[in-house]
């Protein structure tokens, strides 16, 4: 089933808005808007949404759920140069195909998962790459390593150093979860801890961690405001899940 007029026109849209908004927010933090990846984040969303954002020009695209992911995959082979992203936390069950089925993983939250996707990735010539989950704000309902409190971080980074050591794994940045809530200094306090920790990270570790992933639809532009390489993009685009 092909999207209809409007919502092609609802999408073409949309997508000018939020590469709008996220140029303005880079401007105003004086980078360049180049250096900020819109990731379409397609969970739940049908097929005829993605090929017309395809058609927009978008070719990153994030889903939450591993076997979701695969199925789009498929009834997309014609379109090779999308890049698949992986946003969702990973079951243990599941490691082995998001290992061979996605071009990048941003919920990489514990030492385990990382081992495994580093056991199931031995057969390919490539690296995978990753960005480690980090729980900055310290919700219990958040995934990821706890780092919201800076005592924390030395038994952090133990674990961090683990993750290094899988060898077909390549450790690009981290990515967090804000709070849901409308109270943009804890939002602009989220997401500069998440930048905190990686200075911390990058320096103990003497290892380059470019990518920060971080802001949504709601809070994308602070997030870019405050060092965001990456946002993870849906409902501003698609508009909600059917």
């Amino acid at each position: 089933m092909s999207s209809t007029p409007e919502q092609i026109t609802e999408i073409t849209n949309n997508l000018r808005t939020v590469q709008e908004r996220m140029a303005n927010a880079a401007l105003r933090a004086g980078r360049d808007p180049s250096g900020v990846r819109l990731i379409a984040i397609s969970k739940l969303q049908p097929i005829a949404k993605i090929t017309t954002a395809y058609a927009c020009g978008q070719r990153e695209f994030g889903e939450n759920r591993v076997q979701e992911g695969i199925e789009k995959q498929d009834k997309l082979q014609g379109y090779p140069d999308i890049t698949w992203h992986m946003v969702g936390h990973i079951q243990s069950r599941k490691a082995e195909q998001a290992a061979l089925h996605f071009d990048e993983i941003h919920s990489v939250d514990r030492v385990k998962i990382a081992r495994r996707l580093d056991q199931y990735r031995s057969g390919q010539d490539a690296l995978l790459p990753v960005y480690l989950e980090m729980n900055v704000s310290g919700e219990e309902s958040k995934e990821g390593w706890n780092f919201s409190r800076r005592d924390q971080w030395e038994d952090g980074l133990q674990q961090v150093k683990a993750v290094f050591e899988c060898k077909k794994l390549l450790v690009i940045g981290l990515m967090t979860m804000a709070p849901w809530v409308d109270d943009e200094a804890i939002l602009r306090d989220t997401f500069s801890r998440l930048r905190g920790v990686r200075d911390f990270l990058e320096q103990e570790l003497g290892k380059s961690l470019p990518h920060l992933s971080m802001g949504m639809t709601d809070d994308f532009e602070i997030a870019i405001e405050e060092g965001a390489t990456d946002i993870r993009v849906g409902r501003a685009i698609f508009g909600e899940r059917e």
